[in-house]
Parts: structure tokens; C-alpha cells; sequence
């Protein structure tokens, strides 16, 4: 048994997983502002009812914390929504966020966050990262009987860096939130 394990052992050929990126990241967090997720993201819930088919083209995110949220895939539904959106679980595993690169259909339970016209071309996957951990750290305040649905959402705020814009307001600074993933070890794997 000793031998057969160790020829295994040979057998199996892999590589590490690299980054380049070796630096700690260091964060001061004094110029970070509350936001209201309604001010930075139009709220649409999922409608589908769609069934999950072994040839399907599209994924269907649910209310699930593994795999994106994505329970399996289909061809059609009620709605497919464009990709480039974070989704945010209302039910079962509430308040689990992810990022949705490609377009999707989405379940009921699921609520769908596309940044208002204002930040158009802003997300994108680094920054969305950043984002979606934020967004998961209110999910402690939610839970099956007191769910995270559209009109709490609304409400509901996340602290993110900011600068000062033109006008002297707060804004979220997508900029550094991208560099800040970017940073990270593995972060240029994404």
C-alpha cells in the first residue's frame, strides 16, 4: 500500500497557484463616508421561476452562498439581466452578495443591484469585489425571518472610501476600491 500511494504521488503533476503581488495592504479607513445602497444602486428583484436544464446557455442565480449564487443553468425565464450587477440574496442565505460578469436570470429571492445612471461604466470586477464584501458585512442584521427585501434595502447603508466631488459631496471612490483588490495577494488572478 506504502509503494501504490507513493507511485501516485509521482504520478500527480501540478503547479502552484502564483501572484505577483507580495505587499501588505494598508487601508485608512478616515476618509470613509456612510452610503445608502439606493444611492448608489438601482434595487430589482429577481422573477423567475425558471427551470434549471442540462443545456442550458444562461445562469440562474438563487439564494444560495456557493457557487456565485448560481444554482445551474437555463434558456429561458421571465427576465435575463444584464451582467455587470451584484446580486444580494433576500432569503435562505440572506444577505449573500456576489458579482455577475455575464447576463443572468435571477429567482424571487434574489435582489438585483445595478448602479444608477450617475455610475454608469464605474463597476467592474475589482471594484465589485470590494463592494459585495461590504454589502455582505449588514447580512449579520438580517436572517430568514426578517429578510433583506427591496424596501430595507433601500434603506440599508455600507461604508465605502469616498472623495470629495465637484459640488463638495461624498462619492464612493471606485478608483481606490479597484486598486485596493487589485492589491491584494491573488488579486491580480481575478
Amino acid at each position: 500500500m506504502e509503494n501504490y500511494i507513493k507511485d501516485l504521488e509521482q504520478d500527480i503533476h501540478f503547479s502552484p497557484i502564483r501572484t505577483k503581488n507580495n505587499e501588505k495592504c494598508l487601508t485608512d479607513m478616515s476618509s470613509w463616508q456612510w452610503f445608502y445602497i439606493s444611492d448608489i444602486f438601482q434595487m430589482e428583484k429577481g422573477r423567475d421561476n425558471a427551470q434549471i436544464e442540462d443545456n442550458g446557455d444562461n445562469c440562474l442565480v438563487s439564494a444560495t452562498q456557493f457557487n456565485n449564487g448560481i444554482c445551474g443553468k437555463c434558456n429561458s425565464g421571465n427576465k435575463l439581466f444584464d451582467g455587470n450587477s451584484i446580486t444580494v440574496s433576500s432569503n435562505g442565505e440572506v444577505g449573500e452578495a456576489f458579482y455577475q460578469e455575464e447576463s443572468f436570470f435571477a429567482t424571487g429571492d434574489v435582489n438585483i443591484l445595478d448602479v444608477i445612471e450617475k455610475y454608469k461604466g464605474k463597476l467592474n470586477k475589482y471594484n465589485a469585489m470590494f463592494l459585495t464584501t461590504m454589502i455582505k458585512q449588514e447580512k449579520f442584521r438580517y436572517a430568514y425571518g426578517r429578510k433583506w427585501g427591496i424596501n430595507r434595502m433601500e434603506t440599508s447603508r455600507i461604508k465605502l472610501p469616498a472623495i470629495v466631488n465637484s459640488k463638495g459631496n461624498y462619492e464612493p471612490d471606485w478608483q481606490y476600491m479597484e486598486s485596493y483588490i487589485k492589491s491584494l495577494p491573488y488579486g491580480d488572478l481575478l
